[in-house]
């Protein structure tokens, strides 16, 4: 049996933080390896994915902030243990995990922050 597959990863609960200025901005739909709460994954580099909904003229996400631990308030909080991107310029909606090495049988959390096309961050 090789490494990857004895890897199973949980990422049990999303955190997000969506709403732009007039609530008229949202993130949904977020998923690890194409699952929406997946109870374990395979790999050791998860596929992370979200969508925007924004229904403005011209909305575009501008930039994306992840963070991903093991302590679900700490997470929320903005401190992930495991991996944490700093704000990203990317309109990119897909991506593959790079912190710290993943560890099977875990639970591990993860923090979306999304910036409009008028670099605003949504917020909660």
């Amino acid at each position: 049996m090789n490494k990857i597959s004895l890897i199973t990863i949980i990422f049990l609960c999303f955190f997000f933080e969506v709403y732009s200025q007039n609530n008229q901005s949202s993130v949904y739909d977020l998923k690890s390896e194409y699952l929406v709460n997946p109870i374990g994954i395979d790999v050791k580099a998860p596929r992370l994915t979200w969508k925007i909904n924004d229904s403005r003229r011209g909305a575009i996400q501008k930039s994306y902030d992840i963070c991903v631990g093991t302590d679900s308030a700490k997470v929320a909080a903005g401190k992930g243990s495991y991996w944490k991107t700093g704000k990203i310029n990317s309109s990119s909606q897909m991506v593959v995990y790079d912190g710290n090495q993943l560890k099977p049988y875990q639970k591990y959390y993860w923090l979306l922050k999304v910036w409009d096309k008028n670099n605003q961050r949504n917020k909660k």
